[in-house]
């Protein structure tokens, strides 16, 4: 039982993002590892080879040296590489087709132009691939180490319109301090105390200097950067015909996000089923129909 003694590592992290926190606590062992084997089977599922995806997903890192690289992954027509501690976002945006509704949203856009910020390895941008190989996207990260991984997954598919930028979404261009989480799926922050220092953008900044012309999706996932990259925009919203924003309620003030949004959007719906605490926002110029549930209108 050495998965069990080991269950505190990243596959529990893992698990923890995606099981309510009352609920993993009252969780035994074997349920656990019931998690455990059903994630293992997805990693499998996906895998260039089906067993280093098991193992790679199941053993603890500290076991064995090669662990610690990238397991070879191949999603439909796409391939990447994810470390044990990119699991979530793979799982999530991938397989569970978190941004699925977008396809809806770019019907009648033959080679739409997007731009996603806060890209982590890039699962959001080969989301959007899959649904549509003439897409060009613009990935802005900024972690590092997960930048490293959005480089390599880029140089994996050398056929797509892909361009990826290393920066820290923020206020005003210049240079932050950052604070980045403990894993992959875990939240990266501009912070006073942070340890590193990195290269920063604002948004009018980042689309004047490297996005030409409209863009017909932009999506935010920045880690509570939302309401001040937002509040400091500007007119360059104008530029944009619908975005999907993920806000973190802990960290921003989640009406003054909305207040913004609809100075510039004509509507906004709420994502159905999207992992909690942190909520799916799509606003958008014209109507949208389900899955998406409207809650304003101008």
């Amino acid at each position: 039982m050495a998965l069990a003694a080991n269950a505190r590592g990243p596959v529990e992290r893992w698990l923890t993002r995606h099981v309510q926190a009352a609920q993993w606590q009252r969780m035994n062992i074997a349920g656990k590892l019931r998690y455990a084997f059903r994630a293992s089977r997805k990693s499998s599922s996906i895998a260039v080879s089906p067993l280093a995806g098991s193992l790679f997903f199941l053993v603890p890192q500290r076991v064995s040296t090669w662990l610690q690289s990238a397991c070879h992954y191949r999603y439909r027509n796409l391939e990447f590489f994810a470390r044990q501690i990119d699991w979530g976002p793979v799982d999530q945006v991938l397989l569970g087709r978190e941004y699925g509704f977008a396809e809806s949203l770019l019907q009648g856009c033959p080679q739409p132009r997007i731009v996603d910020l806060g890209a982590n390895i890039g699962a959001f941008a080969l989301a959007m691939f899959d649904m549509n190989p003439s897409a060009t996207i613009y990935s802005v990260e900024a972690s590092p180490k997960v930048f490293e991984m959005l480089q390599r997954n880029r140089r994996a598919n050398p056929g797509l319109d892909w361009h990826i930028f290393h920066f820290a979404m923020w206020i005003s261009t210049g240079q932050v301090r950052f604070q980045p989480g403990k894993d992959s799926g875990a939240v990266d922050t501009v912070s006073q105390d942070g340890p590193e220092i990195l290269n920063s953008i604002s948004l009018q900044q980042f689309l004047d200097d490297h996005v030409p012309g409209n863009i017909d999706l932009l999506k935010m996932d920045i880690d509570g950067a939302e309401e001040g990259v937002l509040s400091s925009s500007g007119e360059t919203l104008k530029r944009v015909e619908q975005m999907v924003l993920q806000i973190h309620p802990g960290v921003v003030d989640v009406e003054r996000v909305y207040c913004l949004l609809q100075e510039e959007f004509n509507f906004l719906y709420r994502v159905p089923d999207t992992v909690p605490p942190n909520p799916l926002i799509v606003a958008t110029r014209k109507p949208q129909g389900p899955p998406l549930e409207g809650f304003w209108a101008r």
